[in-house]
């Protein structure tokens, strides 16, 4: 029992540290110049994403204005040997010396790196995640990712699910997301990722992205808007979509399903993602139906509607799961 106790204690530091983390990145930018209507939407998102930035945020903001006075202190005492140039930046480095003495000292290693924070959707649940460097990730149903800001690197592992990224380029900070053994680095970009159980699934809405390989020694894969790349095992296959096909596949924003001459047995699978009540499709040419239809996404009964009034199929309850059939 003490175990799990020191773990979960582990578990509730690294959390805060990483916390600390952002809301210090977060009023570092937003004290630069080029700070935008948009920056400022996007630090209320992360402040109301829990009491606990808010706190962090504002102990930051604190700590940087004792700063300010300490800087004031300083001036007052200012050396005149000191050149025009450099004396701003000895006061910049010792306020933020001050700022790091604030925070605390245990949190310092965290600002070198930070650990990896993990979010997870439900069945059906769906969240919005948005970061400090201007990035927002939106997670689908029944989807497990980490993430990881560094001051060198920007780091997501997309464990299991789906997540569309809206990304900040940084030339100097890469955003990379590892699926596996995969990786898929922004090149100023907005894309969606999914991951099965047997295939990884890219498709760039605008920008590009590279996708490295499984395998060492293979080029990279450039994609560009419109492409979508299917990785299964050591192949990876590449096509192009049209940007309503794409904006289809993203109808699970809006809370529907869109299908497009797709069969039966793929829409089925498709509900049981978002739906603890799964639908089977339990013979094989009831399987090949194909269906054009936008329905609700958490509507299993409207789903079992279409197959029985527009293709004459049978349904049964079992239990939590509903067999169609001829």
């Amino acid at each position: 029992m003490d175990h799990v106790s020191d773990a979960q204690h582990d578990t509730a530091l690294a959390s805060a540290h990483a916390i600390r983390l952002a809301a210090a990145e977060w009023h570092d930018r937003r004290e630069r110049d080029g700070w935008t209507p948009e920056d400022d939407a996007a630090l209320a998102a992360w402040l109301a994403q829990s009491p606990a930035h808010r706190v962090a945020f504002l102990r930051v903001d604190a700590a940087w204005r004792r700063a300010d006075r300490f800087t004031a202190l300083s001036g007052s005492r200012r050396d005149r040997r000191f050149p025009a140039l450099i004396w701003p930046l000895a006061i910049r480095i010792s306020a933020a010396a001050a700022v790091v003495a604030a925070i605390g000292f245990a949190a310092a290693p965290y600002f070198v790196k930070s650990p990896a924070q993990s979010y997870s959707t439900t069945v059906g649940g769906r969240e919005t995640l948005a970061l400090a460097d201007g990035s927002r990730i939106e997670l689908n149903t029944d989807t497990s990712l980490r993430v990881e800001m560094t001051r060198g690197r920007r780091t997501v592992w997309l464990d299991s699910g789906e997540a569309l990224f809206q990304v900040r380029h940084d030339s100097t900070r890469p955003f990379v997301v590892v699926v596996g053994d995969r990786r898929i680095t922004d090149i100023g970009t907005k894309f969606v990722i999914r991951r099965d159980e047997t295939r990884m699934k890219v498709a760039v809405l605008e920008g590009e992205v590279q996708l490295d390989g499984a395998q060492a020694g293979r080029a990279p894969k450039l994609l560009k808007q419109g492409d979508v790349a299917v990785a299964t095992g050591n192949t990876v296959s590449i096509s192009r979509k049209t940007q309503r096909s794409l904006t289809n596949e993203l109808g699970w924003q809006r809370g529907v399903l869109v299908f497009d001459n797709v069969t039966l047995a793929e829409a089925a699978a498709e509900f049981n993602r978002y739906n603890r009540e799964k639908i089977v499709i339990a013979d094989p040419s009831a399987a090949q139906i194909t269906i054009g239809a936008t329905l609700p996404q958490n509507d299993v009964p409207a789903f079992v509607r279409v197959a029985q009034k527009i293709f004459g199929l049978h349904a049964e309850r079992q239990g939590d799961t509903i067999v169609i059939s001829h």
